[in-house]
């Protein structure tokens, strides 16, 4: 009799601890969130199906003077987010998240700056352009960024909201969140509508 409440009591411990290691996916969603807006990379890779190479895709900065400024500043708007979890639905070893998520609006703001712009530049360049002068790209993005910068730096409260879900795949007892394409809905809630903005403007 001793033996058999020894197993059990082994079975339980074991049971336990298993189940404590298998996060459930509304909690590794909330590991994956937390960690872009923390920075943190170790945690992101932990939680993330193709592990850290996403993170680096993620912060990394490709522009210099004053449009790197603009990104610079566009990026911490958008790790200024805010989120819920709603509720999550798991089918076997698949499963998904689905999360409330309020951000800046940056792609209102990219298409107002883009819209700026075009009223401005002719006021600013249109007797040199019409002389035959040559405007260079560099003077044209100081111009842009100009507009740009000045915009997100003056946006309060965010007010894009959007009601996202996020698919996770269970690997060895442990929910990853799957692969994500830059059409994804995350993206397009992340960037407060930006991504689109850009492809329109």
């Amino acid at each position: 009799m001793k033996r058999i409440i020894s197993i059990i009591m082994a079975l339980s411990v074991l049971f336990v601890f298993t189940a404590c290691d298998a996060e459930s996916p509304a909690d590794t969603t909330k590991v994956f969130l937390d960690s872009i807006k923390t920075q943190n990379g170790e945690k992101f890779a932990s939680v993330y199906v193709y592990g850290g190479s996403a993170f680096d895709d993620l912060f990394s900065q490709t522009d210099e003077g004053i449009l790197g400024e603009v990104e610079t500043k566009a990026l911490d708007k958008m790790l200024d987010f805010d989120y819920t979890i709603k509720k999550e639905e798991i089918n076997d070893n698949t499963a998904t998240v689905t999360v409330d998520m309020k951000c800046y609006a940056l792609g209102e703001t990219v298409e107002d700056a883009a819209q700026e712009m075009y009223e401005k530049v002719f006021d600013e360049y249109g007797s040199r352009i019409f002389s035959g002068e040559d405007i260079s790209e560099e003077e044209l993005n100081n111009f842009l960024g100009s507009i740009l910068l000045e915009k997100i730096n003056a946006l309060d409260g965010k007010t894009f909201e959007k009601t996202i879900q996020i698919d996770l795949l269970k690997e060895d007892n442990k929910w990853k969140v799957a692969a994500l394409d830059e059409n994804s809905e995350f993206y397009e809630a992340f960037g407060g509508g930006i991504f689109k903005a850009l492809e329109n403007v």
